[in-house]
């Protein structure tokens, strides 16, 4: 059985970086029940759900899978002062210089991206921002995408909800607890129009030790993900 998991970077990162994240550790405890799968872990650090549809061949359909998760809304729901193309581009050019010019245009970018993330609080609230996608073009781009993926697969649909930040991220991204509410609402209205299943991530509890950092998961909260997801992996099975 082939498993693809699809979305932003929760599937792919531990926090602190210790222990395998849940993708791997559903092929390993599945595997000792004598249930061989191959989970293809095609996540993405940053990415939204139109990158994913536009990927959607690479990406899921060329393995034919029989579950795909999905695990988008993160990215979408949480508040930001930029737009998503000018944000990659300052990051891109911060990083990258093979010239003395480029060198210090590098250094220049970063000092602007310092002093916008000490007022990104204030300007978030001030200017009354959203984030990189609005609620429905999400659950526009959440109904094409599982919709096509059912059409060109015929697998299950496995939607992870979107964890609930800490404090400390709401306070750097002010207006992101409400967003996320409203995006796992939005979730769970998409998962029952398509008849898709859904992995509530945030009954994992304690919260502090499951998402120590505010957005990814420790090695608890993976482990934990890959027990329920076992779970109604094997009742698709069956």
């Amino acid at each position: 059985m082939n498993i693809v998991i699809v979305g932003n970077s929760v599937p792919l990162r531990v926090r602190p970086s210790v222990g395998e994240p849940f993708p791997i550790l559903i092929e390993k405890q599945m595997s000792k029940k004598g249930l061989f799968v191959k989970c293809i872990n095609q996540s993405q650090g940053a990415t939204l759900i139109s990158h994913g549809y536009r990927n959607i061949d690479n990406q899921i359909i060329s393995h034919n899978p029989s579950v795909v998760i999905l695990n988008y809304g993160i990215n979408e729901a949480c508040t930001r002062l930029l737009p998503k193309k000018l944000d990659d581009w300052l990051y891109i050019k911060s990083k990258t210089y093979l010239t003395i010019n480029q060198f210090i245009l590098a250094k220049c970018i970063s000092l602007v991206r310092r002093i916008l993330n000490l007022f990104r609080p204030f300007l978030i609230k001030s200017l009354k921002l959203g984030g990189w996608s609005t609620g429905p073009f999400f659950k526009r781009m959440l109904l094409i995408y599982i919709n096509e993926i059912k059409k060109e697969t015929n697998a299950t649909c496995i939607i992870l909800t979107i964890p609930n930040i800490n404090d400390r991220v709401e306070k750097v991204l002010p207006g992101s607890k409400k967003r996320i509410k409203d995006f796992n609402q939005i979730i769970y209205d998409v998962a029952k129009l398509t008849n898709s299943l859904i992995l509530e991530v945030n009954d994992l509890l304690p919260i502090d030790r499951v998402i120590p950092e505010g957005i990814h998961f420790s090695e608890l909260g993976h482990k934990m993900i890959a027990d329920e997801l076992e779970k109604l992996i094997i009742k698709i099975n069956n």
